[in-house]
Parts: structure tokens; sequence; C-alpha cells
């Protein structure tokens, strides 16, 4: 199922006015914190995949997020960057969309109304960006050594 620039997995899952959790990378992600919160909970959950970009070279510079390729069981294999999104779904509470935002390199507004439309369909009713950021630490000398 397509929905805007997503590939979606076969048919929506019926969520219950699900809250989105979303890291973008890697400007809002120092030291790996969101991602790292993200994988956590969607481990803890036991998160389902949902989808990703249909064509994510619409979006990226594979020269700045390099596609991997590697062996396995004698098989040459490719990862390509890519957004993710996955889903759980509780008993007694909000469902959850995690969402792997990679920050675009062209064509943001698309990128941007595709994340919007995606949420709005998937029937999103509240959302959280979790992220970090570098900043200066300044020690003073006023009283407090």
């Amino acid at each position: 199922m397509r929905v805007s620039s997503f590939q979606l997995v076969e048919s929506l899952p019926d969520l219950k006015a699900p809250h989105a959790l979303a890291v973008l990378r890697p400007w809002i992600d120092a030291g790996n914190a969101g991602t790292l919160t993200l994988a956590r909970l969607e481990a803890c959950f036991d998160a389902k995949e949902l989808g990703r970009l249909a064509r994510p070279g619409n979006f990226y510079d594979f020269t700045r997020y390099r596609p991997i390729m590697f062996q396995k069981e004698g098989t040459r294999q490719i990862t390509i960057p890519n957004t993710t999104v996955t889903y759980c779904k509780r008993e007694a509470a909000h469902d959850f969309i995690f969402l792997h935002l990679l920050e675009p390199h062209i064509l943001g507004e698309l990128y941007t109304s595709s994340v919007i439309l995606l949420l709005q369909r998937l029937g999103v009713s509240r959302y959280c960006l979790i992220g970090s950021m570098y900043d200066i630490v300044v020690c003073g000398l006023n009283g407090f050594g």
C-alpha cells in the first residue's frame, strides 16, 4: 500500500489513536541518544515494520548517507539508507508508531508533507520528537569550584 512517498505493508493495522515517537538523524541525535532510545522502545514493545520510503534516493544524497554492501551466507547484500516506520499495538492504552527519520538533502518540503500525510492516515493523535543536541557547557567560579 502506498501513502504519499511511503510504501507500507500490504494492509494498515487497526490502531487505537496511536502516539508517534520520532528521531531525526543526524541533526537532533547527538551521541545517538534518540536512535538508541527508540530502538530500546521498539524492542520492549516488540514493534513490527510498517513501511519505509519507496524511493529514498528522491530525498537523500547517497554520497552523504552511504549504502552498505556486505556478504551474508555467500550472497552479496546491500542496505540503502532509508526512513523507516514501525508500530506496536497495546492492550489497554494508545498504540505507538516509531519513526526513524533521516534528514533529507533534497525535496525537503515533499519529505515533510509525506511524513505528515502518513501520520494523518494512521490517525496519530500525538507525537514526540526524541533526540539530543551538542551544546557548550560553561563552568563558572561563582562559589561552585
